[in-house]
């Protein structure tokens, strides 16, 4: 099932973890956004089952819904650090490219002042 797949990559990114990473903070997101996905798919599958008293159906599904929510509260714990730390650095990014436009207009205007007032002294010069 790809709940357990999805389980055993993520253990075996913690065992590699001190030595190398098997696995990349964004395929760690691409799991993570599956077994959401999952967690959703099965929640609405439950509602159904419960329509139909499929009692036998609902307890595979509820301990199914279990094992994915555990999946997802270790990924969440474990990489919690690293996700923050990812949007800490897109923020930072964020302010630095921001300061930087705001710089480049600055100096821009400045320029183009420049440039306007020896064009115009440039102007006045061949009237004369």
């Amino acid at each position: 099932m790809i709940i357990e797949k999805n389980m055993t990559r993520v253990k075996q990114y913690h065992r590699e973890s001190s030595n190398e990473r098997c696995i990349s903070l964004i395929e760690v997101k691409e799991i993570h956004q599956n077994l959401l996905n999952q967690h959703a798919n099965i929640s609405d599958e439950i509602a159904d089952v419960v329509e139909q008293n499929d009692y036998v159906k609902l307890a595979h599904l509820l301990v199914t819904r279990s094992k994915v929510e555990t999946a997802i509260n270790e990924i969440e714990s474990a990489y919690e650090s690293e996700f923050k730390e990812q949007v800490e650095t897109k923020h930072h990014i964020s302010n630095v490219l921001k300061d930087a436009a705001s710089k480049m207009e600055a100096k821009g205007e400045d320029m183009l002042i420049k440039v306007a007032s020896n064009l115009e002294k440039l102007n006045d010069s061949t009237r004369l």
